[in-house]
């Protein structure tokens, strides 16, 4: 499934399978992002949390949670309602 904004892929960290259809019928108006770039010296991996916009998630970039719980407190913190799903995204 290809990202709203690139030719970047949205995949699932759950197993079966978890496509935009799901996103849409997920309770929350936002999602949590597991975003992994590779580098040299392993992958950096991070969290965003991501609003439901247009029935998709809309990555912003303005923040790098540690943690999911993190990510999804800010998320409330910014009148977001994070679905319980936590989705991989991979940055080239």
């Amino acid at each position: 499934m290809k990202h709203p904004q690139g030719d970047r892929e949205w995949k699932s960290s759950r197993l079966g399978g978890f496509g935009m259809a799901d996103i849409q019928q997920a309770a929350g108006d936002a999602v949590v992002l597991r975003l992994c770039r590779p580098s040299p010296h392993g992958d950096v991996v991070w969290y965003e949390y991501a609003p439901i916009i247009d029935g998709g998630p809309q990555r912003l970039s303005h923040h790098m949670m540690a943690s999911p719980e993190s990510a999804a407190k800010l998320a409330r913190q910014h009148g977001y309602e994070p679905a319980d799903t936590v989705i991989d995204f991979e940055i080239p």
